[in-house]
């Protein structure tokens, strides 16, 4: 083979030489003023090549051109220059400044600097301001010149992090309507020290892509540029970036040929998803083109030895790497392994770009194992997510089914109106009702699918039938119903033949839209009178059993083979069991199971009087004597509570009770009233007590309160228990439901739960709280998260292990996995599934990519796979039930996808599509599914907490349902747009048929609730007047003034501010929140995790200036004390105060003043709020401690608040329990009635 000619390169530069220009006018943009072209920054003289960019649009991406100056320092025929416009109102890169997302810098506590991203950016000369080649600085150490930068800068948070600090748009972090931001300034930068590519990379063996550059305060990833200086890195990147891909493909397949390597070269670019690819920077994908190209050729030729000595990398020998170097360069790393590898010129390794965090927490996540996937799951995930997926090796042969299907019969279709239709036999003679109907010869008879013309004019609200369009051409034009019987029926003074219809649905027409499976039917509970004329043919329908496996989906358009399995209830957008006798069809009556639920509804709304000392209404039997919920008159959400002494009509008579301080603990007042029964909103219990051990046991079920006293809350007086009087057969009722819980708990064990994605632990405490579940497993990616797991679980197996790996370990039989905490501890069996079955499996993916704070989405983010992996356990380990709990922007999240229609293939962005994808997903793997959006702090934490939560349980088992709100949040909770044009309304005590309310029987947990019993303490900051002020505190209040400033600090812990050591509790508990927080320890206790980080002096003395009033904020701090970026804030909210009354708006993973919309300042004392006090926040038990891997006290604090703020509030989560619970007990009085034994 003749050796390959490359351009010859010689790069000569002596940047002394150099010549510099004086600014000038720019001339006219006008483009008989411009006929050159940008040349590349890496070309020789003798091979110079222009760029594909005319010029018109060169004068639309550039401002002030003018001629002169080459692009680089080796291109000099014909050269572009822009005079950078540097914004006034640019921030300026100092030591102050603080990006969101990042550790603030005063509270760092090593050499290590951020690492942030740098898009919409231009580089230039300092002192000309004119833009440069990114080229240029390969010379920077030779440069006498300044280069610097300008652009949008935010935190660095690499793809594969899953525990990044984007907070959840209900945390209050900060997104407001003004402000659709978050996290990107526009910059300017101080002066670039040092640019760095053709990095190794930390995670594998290849290289890092990303191109940096070093100021004195950070390092900055290149991301996108401005259009302006687009021309200026794009012919650098492109090299570059070839460079990369061809490395990459060579160590991935050390046999890639040059045309391969030219085939893939796009796919290679798109897979690597950590940097820009070309069509985010240039609009199109690389080619041969590319390749091809003199200049590519040339910086291949020239760099390529070079980054495989010092990376040692050794791929000389590749086909692809020998026809593109040559001969002459053949074996170019033969000697690698014997030389000395040649150290680059870099940072301290405690800095090196490559490097992302100082925190050995964080640098352990970054290693990620491929989402791991099974069949089933696998085939609905791999068209809709843009991420690499790996699926089990032992069950890829599953994938096809061979399995022979019967011949199905050919059902005749009418195509036009029937010109004969007689009637069969009569259900009952005289009935004029008919079992069956004879339509131009083809027999009909009740109980039979059958196809039916749609009514044009219905509209069924869904505003995108677009997304409904499937493959099925039936599906697409036809409506489908069971025949439940025939009769005749006048209309318009005209006799005509009917057939009474229970409507079935396809599964396009429901939520699942564009991801159902093509020959998927749900029953729907509703019914019609259609004609006869109307029917189209038979459909033949398999009626799903539970654990019936689902068929294949073949796509077929022709197909008239469909299957049922659920019911889908429009309403509320899930899918649910069919009932037992729905479809069943009478011999001796007309029987329609649609419309017994419309006479049930019905009946439901009316009111009716058993006796004169009774009720009904909705369906709820009140009696004299009863105590009720009542629907406030006042514009609160909080349910009053009354006594029915007298009924008349559709009235009670009522006397209030009060409440007092205890939440639960009520007393009688002279207030009373006369109550519509529609306004009644259900039955609680109320007893007197006075024995505090008995009030103990009696408080601990829901809807049930005490009291022992009367009058005013001001003038209480001791009420005799032969004055009480209550309704002693409800009383006995609500007895015997909880003994038969309690029968229940001593005769069934509880469920086997595995929790995935647990973190420190939230879901879990709340879960075992609720007495139904005990987690035997978790695992959790986080050393410090899984070591507090263990430290607050200690009966519970913990796998500090990559969901993926360890699913991956026990399907396909992997090696031994070792524990992420130290790296050599094996991780233990994973249970398994023949002989230790899991009940229940459980837990929150990664939020992330879904969070509605999170405004760079990448739709090939690794993170929005993790909810696959979750399934993938479900499919493998079989539970009865489900739960996966996520943020708000759960629900919205879109794919963009190619897909199957009856008109061919589309291109469409999915809406919702991963509430589609979960519900499509746990239908196929036999389970039932519904799901919906809650406020956590409807159920006893102080902040509001959006959580999208989906319950799945398998067909023929109860399927739990959604608590009611248990607390009157004053904002209550809103419906959810789905994309079927429908509303999916919040859980509510609303007794009412399709109508919701969000009043709740108990006052919201407010800051106050929940923090009063701690041990105050503020900071002290260095001014004589503050250090009065403080002492003056001090003797008056008792509130200890604690030293907060960071610099010259001690760095131990013991030494942080607050009570780092523990201390006594202040006070005793407050309120039953704190006595429930406080719950397991005795009463010499002492309360710990009470403390905060050290902050730089000027943030201490901010904080310690802002006024002692509810949401006071950095406008009442003197500017001086702020940085630049809050100084300049309209918009934001920085050193924000908490209102005591109100509710925590910061997003604990992160508590510094300095984050915007934080409100991290304590109601009445001058600091933060401490780790302790975030935890209850979150409704952790003070028993609850927070572990860290890492040993510097920044860096401990930051690993708890990250754990605290990504758990899922206990309280919520207990919540959750009680409903699984109830769904339990209801399947086991289900067995019991059917006489089998109960395992």
């Amino acid at each position: 083979m003749p050796p390959r000619l490359v351009p010859y390169v010689e790069i000569l530069f002596d940047p002394s030489k150099r010549p510099r220009r004086h600014r000038s006018p720019s001339p006219a943009t006008s483009s008989s003023s411009l006929s050159t072209r940008a040349t590349s920054p890496n070309l020789s003289p003798r091979k110079k090549r222009k760029l594909d960019v005319t010029d018109d649009e060169i004068v639309n991406n550039l401002h002030g051109v003018r001629l002169g100056r080459p692009l680089s320092p080796t291109a000099s025929e014909f050269s572009l220059e822009s005079l950078v416009d540097v914004r006034a109102d640019d921030i300026k890169e100092d030591e102050n400044l603080y990006v969101d997302g990042e550790t603030p810098p005063e509270e760092e506590d090593g050499m290590d600097i951020p690492v942030r991203l740098l898009s919409d950016f231009t580089i230039y000369n300092a002192s000309t301001l004119q833009a440069v080649p990114v080229a240029e600085l390969l010379q920077l150490s030779f440069s006498q010149d300044e280069f610097r930068a300008s652009g949008l800068v935010k935190a660095w948070i690499d793809d594969l992090d899953i525990e990044s600090d984007i907070s959840d748009e209900d945390s209050g972090s900060g997104v407001g309507e003004s402000d659709p931001v978050e996290g990107i300034e526009r910059v300017t930068l101080s002066e670039i020290l040092e640019f760095s590519i053709h990095n190794k990379s930390e995670d594998d063996d290849g290289l890092d892509s990303k191109i940096y550059l070093r100021t004195k305060f950070a390092w900055y990833i290149l991301g996108i540029p401005s259009s302006t200086y687009k021309p200026y890195f794009a012919p650098f990147w492109i090299q570059q970036r070839i460079l990369h891909l061809l490395v990459i493909g060579s160590t991935k397949n050390r046999r890639l040929t040059y045309s391969e390597f030219q085939n893939t070269i796009a796919t290679l670019d798109e897979d690597e998803v950590s940097v820009p690819t070309s069509n985010d920077l240039l609009g199109r994908e690389l080619g041969g083109q590319d390749l091809k190209a003199d200049e590519v050729i040339a910086y291949l030729v020239s760099s390529l030895p070079e980054v495989c000595s010092e990376n040692h990398i050794q791929i000389s020998r590749v086909p692809a790497v020998r026809e593109i170097m040559g001969a002459a360069f053949y074996n170019f790393d033969d000697d690698l392994p014997q030389q000395k590898v040649k150290s680059r010129k870099t940072i301290p390794a405690s800095s090196r770009p490559t490097r992302r965090f100082g925190n050995k927490e964080k640098d352990v996540l970054l290693h990620r194992h491929p989402t791991f996937l099974t069949p089933t799951v696998n085939r609905i995930a791999k068209n809709l997510f843009e991420v690499s997926l790996e699926v089990a090796k032992s069950k890829l042969e599953d994938e096809s089914d061979d399995s022979e299907r019967p011949r199905l019969p050919r059902h005749k279709g009418h195509y036009s109106d029937p010109q004969n239709v007689t009637w069969g036999d009569e259900i009952f003679k005289g009935s004029k009702i008919f079992r069956s109907a004879i339509v131009d010869g083809v027999i009909y008879n009740a109980g039979d699918i059958v196809m039916v013309e749609p009514d044009i004019s219905f509209k069924d609200g869904n505003h995108n039938p677009e997304a409904s369009e499937t493959v099925n051409k039936y599906g697409n034009h036809w409506w489908f119903c069971q025949i439940r019987y025939f009769h005749e029926k006048v209309i318009s003074g005209k006799k005509r033949k009917l057939f009474h219809g229970l409507w079935l649905v396809h599964g396009s027409k429901t939520i699942l839209q564009e991801v159902s499976h093509s020959k998927a039917l749900y029953m729907l509970g509703t019914c019609d009178d259609n004609s006869v004329s109307t029917i189209f043919k038979k459909c033949h329908v398999n009626f799903m059993r539970p654990g019936d496996e689902e068929a294949l989906d073949d796509g077929s358009r022709d197909s008239n083979d469909f299957h049922c399995s659920l019911r889908y209830n429009e309403e509320h957008a899930e899918f649910v069991d069919i009932p037992s006798d729905a479809l069943a069809i009478s011999n001796s009556e007309a029987t329609c199971y649609s419309c017994e639920l419309k006479a049930d509804e019905c009946d439901v709304m009316k009111v009716h009087h058993p006796d004169d000392n009774s009720l009904i209404c909705h369906g709820i039997e009140y009696h004299t004597h009863e105590f009720v919920y009542i629907h406030p008159s006042k514009n609160t959400k909080l349910l009053s509570i009354g006594q029915i002494t007298a009924i008349e009509d559709d009235n009670v008579f009522v006397t209030f009770l009060g409440r007092y301080d205890s939440f639960r603990r009520l007393f009688f007042t002279d207030k009373q009233g006369i109550i519509s029964a529609d306004k009644l909103d259900g039955i609680c219990h109320v007893y007197h007590m006075t024995d505090k051990l008995k009030i103990e046991r009696w408080v601990q079920h829901d809807d049930h309160y005490y009291l022992n006293q009367e009058g005013s809350k001001n003038e209480l007086s001791a009420m005799s228990r032969l004055d009480f009087q209550y309704c002693k057969p409800c009383h006995l009722k609500d007895k015997e439901r909880r003994l038969q819980v309690e029968r229940f708990k001593r005769t069934n064990s509880k469920v086997v739960g595995m929790e995935l994605f647990s973190g420190a632990g939230g879901l879990g405490v709340g879960m075992d709280l609720s007495e139904f579940v005990e987690t035997k497993y978790a695992v959790e990616f986080s050393p410090s998260a899984a070591k507090t797991y263990m430290r607050n679980h200690p009966e519970t197996t913990v796998y500090c292990q990559d969901t993926n790996a360890l699913l991956k370990h026990i399907v396909d039989h992997t090696p031994p996995l070792y524990s992420l905490i130290d790296g050599k501890t094996r991780c233990p069996p994973l249970p398994d599934k023949n002989k230790e079955p899991i009940d229940f499996i459980f837990g929150g993916p990664p939020c992330q990519s879904f969070s509605l704070a999170n405004h760079t989405k990448r739709r090939d983010d690794v993170r929005s796979t993790l909810a696959c992996n979750m399934l993938s356990y479900v499919e493998h380990y079989e539970p009865n039930y489900f739960l996966l709990e996520n943020v708000f922007g759960f629900l919205h999240h879109k794919f963009h996808s190619t897909r199957s229609t009856d008109s061919g293939e589309v291109n469409c962005v999915i809406q919702a599509g991963m509430v589609k994808f979960v519900a499509r997903t746990l239908i196929a793997l036999g389970y039932q599914v519904r799901f919906k959006m809650l406020q956590a702090a409807q159920y006893g934490i102080p902040q509001s907490r959006r959580r999208v939560i989906f319950w799945g349980a398998k067909r023929g088992i109860a399927i739990p349902d959604f608590p009611v709100p248990v607390y009157a949040y004053p904002q209550g909770a809103n419906r959810v747009s789905l994309p079927t044009g429908k509303f999916l309304t919040p859980p509510t005590r609303c007794k009412e048929p399709g109508e919701f309310h969000s009043y709740a029987p108990l006052p919201a947990i407010t800051v106050n609730t929940a923090l009063g019993d701690l041990n105050p303490h503020h900071y002290i900051s260095a001014t004589k007047q503050d250090r009065k002020t403080a002492k003056k505190r001090e003797e008056e209040l008792g509130i200890p003034a604690v030293d907060a400033v960071l610099e010259n600090s001690p760095r131990d812990f013991s030494s942080l501010p607050g009570y780092p050591d523990g201390a006594p509790y202040h006070l005793e508990p407050q309120n039953r929140f704190q006595i429930w927080l406080r719950r397991g320890l005795e009463k010499d206790d002492e309360v710990t995790g009470h403390y905060t980080r050290r902050m730089g002096s000027r943030t201490i003395e901010a904080t310690v200036v802002v006024p002692l009033r509810p949401l006071a904020d950095h406008r009442d701090v003197p500017g001086i004390l702020l940085p630049d970026y809050a100084r300049r804030s309209k918009q934001n909210t920085f050193f924000g105060r908490m209102d005591g009354d109100g509710f925590f708006k910061c997003a604990v993973t992160t508590l510094s003043p300095l984050l915007k919309n934080q409100w991290p300042l304590h109601p009445s004392q001058k600091r933060i709020v401490t780790v302790r006090e975030a935890a209850r926040s979150q409704g952790f038990p003070d028993t609850h401690v927070f572990e860290s891997i890492n040993t510097t006290p920044s860096k401990i604090i930051e690993d708890q608040l990250r754990q605290i703020g990504n758990a899922v509030a206990v309280p919520f989560a207990l919540a959750l329990g009680k409903e699984l619970g109830k769904a339990m007990i209801l399947e086991w009085e289900k067995h019991e009635r059917e006489g089998s034994v109960v395992l």
